[in-house]
């Protein structure tokens, strides 16, 4: 599959987040991490976190 994903569970996964306009995807999978990747997730506004980067987020809530 050509583009930034090259799992076709990840493209699922990013449009489901993309589709539901969802401020993080929140996943420890490299493939959204790698910088065409995140680059694309950028443009739709989507920030790829791991979970322990958003526990702190939501600690300092």
């Amino acid at each position: 599959m050509a583009g930034p994903l090259t799992d076709r569970d990840d493209w699922m996964v990013l449009r489901t987040a993309i589709d539901g306009n969802a401020d993080v995807l929140c996943t420890n999978d490299g493939g959204f991490y790698k910088a065409a990747a995140m680059a694309f997730c950028r443009r739709y506004a989507v920030r790829v976190l791991k979970p322990s980067a958003l526990l702190e987020i939501l600690n300092r809530l």
